[in-house]
């Protein structure tokens, strides 16, 4: 049986590093985006922002043929996807 294809790739954050160089950690978001119909949303666009009065773009990812997608942050607290 053939294995579905792997989540497109996700815009890269910029990765701060600490003080020594070490690089912070990287969450990844991964998802489908579904319609109100409950079907797949191909080409569906996927945005990860700080959760703040002004927010900021942290990271986006266009959504496959089947709806989904992948986010990478080493952003830390609260965010929204939208």
């Amino acid at each position: 049986r053939a294995q579905p294809p792997a989540p497109p790739a996700a815009t890269p954050p910029d990765a701060p590093g600490d003080a020594l160089g070490n690089a912070s950690p990287v969450t990844l978001i991964t998802g489908t985006i579904l319609g109100s119909d409950g079907r797949p949303l191909p080409a569906a666009d996927a945005r990860l922002y700080t959760a703040r009065a002004s927010p900021r773009l942290l990271a986006a990812a266009g959504a496959d043929a089947a709806g989904r997608f992948a986010v990478a942050t080493t952003a830390r607290g609260t965010v929204v996807l939208a």
